[in-house]
């Protein structure tokens, strides 16, 4: 592929870091998530945000950055697809008039044009 018909397309090195970062902090936060003390999602969503929480992660060994759990890998996988979608969703598709001023306009040529006529001809 030219260098010169996609002019600006996405550098897939870059989106690819993007999604391994999203995987790991993905891992992380459910981990974290999944081993809150408490018996309710409030007790612990409290206890999230309470004082304890420092004392609690190190008591664990920060146990959430290397021991897997369901929800962690459900998290990574998440935040792994968004950094792909993000490379996908606005990457450039190479419809471009090389060689020609930016917003140039110009009638379209007779083979352009045929691609829009009617097959059948009765209109």
């Amino acid at each position: 592929m030219a260098k010169d018909s996609h002019p600006y397309q996405k550098k897939l090195k870059s989106y690819l870091a993007l999604s391994g970062g999203l995987f790991i902090l993905g891992f992380w936060l459910g981990n974290l998530l999944s081993d809150l003390p408490g018996e309710t999602v409030i007790e612990q969503f409290n206890f999230l945000f309470s004082n304890h929480l420092l004392s609690h992660l190190l008591q664990q060994n920060l146990r959430f950055l290397y021991w897997p759990t369901a929800l962690g890998f459900l998290l990574a996988v998440i935040g792994g697809f968004i950094g792909l979608v993000a490379y996908v969703r606005g990457n450039d598709h190479g419809v471009y008039r090389n060689n020609e001023e930016h917003g140039s306009a110009r009638l379209a040529t007779l083979e352009e044009i045929n691609h829009f006529a009617d097959p059948g001809g009765d209109i």
